[in-house]
């Protein structure tokens, strides 16, 4: 569905603008939240053409009431949705009830498991990603690409980082002499910290020198177009540009995530008692709040069995946990 140009109908722009500045100010603005409000703004243009005033039918019909939505697509709605609709309520300017949201449906997906040869080819591919686009047409941002286009992926990889913590990092938040990376906000969690290894530290200070020649004072550690972070679907159009030069095999970004987990996992066989200090450290680094989000991790652990036994802790270690990260 395309999204509209013209002003809201349903929203004033002073509203808009306070909710902007609300979430900066809370540290959860993303353009992710206008484009969606703008989306249902849309929807309700095309449903209810002669209203001109928010109606709770048209929060229902859009939140999937109505049965025509995929479970996954009725919960992005309706978390956004009423994320606005709270804060209209909070100020006075709507009662309007928020939709219901259904749980989230457990997913049988299971991340790619990377090998070193996979590893070793992508980042061999990462050097020489052709730019397209606007990036193409611009000689410093097709520059930029090449220079962003290998640090960042390797950074994913030896951090476990969220792809949106690596998109939207700012440069104040990198520490280049301690090699600690300071995550302010992400997934509604609280701050935490990743510290790079020596030689990923040594990688984002050529890196930082380098870009730093074509972005004098920019805000965002990885700058894109116009400087403003890179969007998802850009990390994984080149993500994929260069995984397929050599594989035919299903990968997302967001699976380094998953590998950094996994091989912090499988490294521990041996260490007994150990397993569950190192898990909460696991834990802290990769921004869970709490350990049980890290814990599912142990059923994509090959090695799982022999953890167990070391452990012997059954199933007070491993409890049900569902599949959940976004992007």
């Amino acid at each position: 569905m395309s999204i509209p140009k013209q002003p809201f109908r349903f929203f004033s722009d002073e509203l808009i603008s306070d909710y902007r500045k609300y979430c900066i100010a809370s540290g959860c603005w993303t353009d992710a939240r206008e484009s969606r409000l703008k989306t249902f703004d849309h929807y309700c243009r095309n449903n209810w053409p002669e209203e001109s005033d928010l109606k709770q039918e048209m929060i229902n019909d859009y939140c999937g009431e109505n049965g025509s939505a995929a479970v996954q697509t009725v919960r992005n709605r309706a978390i956004y949705v009423n994320h606005f609709l709270r804060f209209m309520s909070k100020r006075g300017v709507s009662h309007l009830q928020t939709a219901e949201v259904p749980k989230e449906v457990e997913s049988t997906y299971i991340p790619h498991a990377f090998t070193e040869e996979e590893l070793h080819l992508f980042f061999q591919a990462c050097e020489h990603v052709v730019p397209d686009g606007y990036f193409k047409l611009n000689p410093v941002h097709a520059r930029n690409l090449k220079m962003t286009i290998p640090v960042i992926f390797r950074l994913l990889y030896s951090t476990g980082m969220r792809t949106i913590e690596a998109r939207l990092l700012k440069t104040e938040d990198v520490n280049l002499e301690t090699g600690v990376i300071s995550i302010r906000k992400s997934k509604g969690h609280g701050q935490h910290y990743v510290v790079m290894h020596d030689s990923m530290l040594e990688l984002m200070q050529i890196y930082n020198t380098s870009i730093a020649e074509l972005y004098t004072n920019r805000q965002y550690f990885f700058p894109g177009k116009e400087e403003k972070p890179n969007s998802n679907r850009w990390l994984e159009k080149y993500f994929k540009r260069a995984w397929y030069s050599f594989s035919n095999k299903k990968a997302v970004p967001y699976e380094f995530r998953h590998n950094y987990a996994i091989v912090n996992i499988n490294s521990w066989i041996g260490t007994g008692f150990e397993t569950y200090d190192k898990l909460y450290y696991l834990s802290k680094s990769m921004g869970h709040c709490d350990v049980e989000s890290t814990k599912r991790y142990y059923s994509l652990t090959p090695a799982i069995a022999d953890i167990l036994d070391e452990c012997d802790t059954g199933d007070d270690l491993i409890p049900e946990v569902k599949y959940e990260e976004s992007q």
